[in-house]
């Protein structure tokens, strides 16, 4: 009981401490990246770990999520729907946290080989057939119905692999490091206090 407690509020206290990361750098300037929108002054929409993230990748992303969207909405689904749901800004912030777990990942030398990539993929149930055999139709109908191409899929499923091997030692941890529950601590007084 006390394991699974203490394994719930190191999971929570990674969460957070990512959100809180993520939302520094949001704060700390990535919140002009609206200047994309046809005045081409800036080539780089935020920038991590001396990593830029380019205004061209960052409109990339946005025209395949808009494409995903329209797939469940409907042709009509615009852009000015898409700001209101909040999609650039989560489109912004998958791409923002993508490009900390590569830079985390290439500082601690992590790598992911293509094979482990494919048999990852092989063995997910939804590409499979009833025998548990893999489905090449099937994983192609997947995609299309999803909106992505292999390639997408294939960088995609390398960055959740990697995002795992970044992410484990926070998650088999069995003790908090004292550090983070002490600003865990320090972060939730703040909050208590701005609150009353």
């Amino acid at each position: 009981m006390l394991g699974l407690f203490r394994e719930k509020i190191v999971k929570a206290g990674a969460q957070v401490l990512f959100i809180l990361l993520i939302l520094s750098f949001i704060g700390w300037g990535v919140g002009d990246y609206l200047g994309y929108r046809g005045t081409g002054a800036s080539q780089t929409v935020a920038e991590v770990g001396g990593k830029s993230i380019l205004t061209r990748d960052f409109q990339r992303e946005m025209q395949e999520q808009m494409a995903r969207m329209r797939q469940m909405f409907g042709e009509s689904f615009n852009i000015q729907q898409a700001r209101a749901m909040g999609i650039e800004e989560s489109v912004l912030q998958n791409m923002i946290q993508d490009a900390l777990f590569s830079e985390g990942a290439r500082r601690l030398g992590l790598v992911v080989d293509d094979s482990v990539v494919a048999l990852e993929i092989r063995s997910d149930p939804s590409f499979q057939t009833g025998d548990g055999t893999f489905n090449r139709e099937q994983f192609s109908a997947g995609l299309r119905q999803a909106g992505f191409s292999e390639s997408q899929y294939v960088a995609l499923m390398r960055n959740e692999i990697v995002r795992r091997q970044y992410l484990s030692p926070i998650l088999i941890s069995r003790d908090a490091p004292r550090t983070m529950v002490e600003s865990l601590y320090k972060y939730r007084a703040e909050i208590g206090r701005a609150h009353v």
